[in-house]
């Protein structure tokens, strides 16, 4: 697996946000949503996490993303690029991700979910701004019990993704933010894609919708 560091090269400490993105590799993510579109499944990948690196990339509170396990298009302004190995699994990946962010001088990191195509600049750039009141917090998904966004400042991440992810976070000192939906509705199914394509996706996603029999 291959990882791509989308950063700017910084000083000792830099006051901006890092973004660490895991994105599984496009040709098996997706299982779930793979039961309703198998033919389809690698290309949603692929636009959800294009949306969301672009929602990502264009918030002024971000000066560095690195998105593990998969090479995610990108395009418009924002920092440069570089590759790593993805040392696999969810929680490992994030960490790696994380080391890189230290060692580039980054103490405030966020964790993104690649998956949330109705992520909008503004909707992410108050989260981060009502973030930056705690030394963690995170996002939980629409369900409740996921996790779609981590934030950790002067702090080390203590990434828990997995089964149950919201308590294991809240459990662990982190702070429950209140978000728009669209931060929220990571896409997992068929019935999460069409809440999603009801909220209105990022344009990568939106155009896929265009063309696959999705409803």
């Amino acid at each position: 697996m291959r990882c791509t560091l989308v950063a700017m090269v910084t000083s000792a400490q830099n006051p901006a946000w890092c973004a660490v993105l895991p994105v599984r590799p496009f040709a098996t993510a997706k299982s779930r949503l793979g039961v309703s579109y198998p033919e389809y499944r690698a290309d949603f990948a692929r636009a959800f996490a294009r949306d969301t690196l672009a929602a990502v990339r264009s918030s002024p509170s971000i000066g560095a993303a690195v998105v593990v396990g998969a090479d995610v298009p990108h395009v418009g302004a924002g920092p440069p690029v570089r590759v790593t190995d993805d040392p696999g699994g969810l929680n490992p990946a994030i960490a790696e991700g994380e080391r890189l962010a230290l060692d580039m001088g980054y103490r405030n990191i966020v964790v993104v979910a690649g998956d949330l195509p109705c992520l909008t600049e503004e909707a992410f750039t108050r989260i981060l701004r009502a973030a930056r009141a705690h030394s963690r917090a995170f996002v939980p998904d629409l369900s409740g019990e996921g996790t779609t966004i981590l934030c950790a400042s002067q702090t080390p991440l203590a990434p828990a993704f997995g089964h149950r992810s919201a308590l294991a976070h809240r459990l662990s000192g982190a702070n429950p933010l209140d978000s728009p939906q669209g931060a929220r509705c990571d896409v997992d199914t068929a019935a999460d894609l069409e809440l999603a394509a009801r909220m209105g996706t990022g344009p990568a996603t939106a155009d896929l919708l265009q063309t696959v029999p999705w409803r």
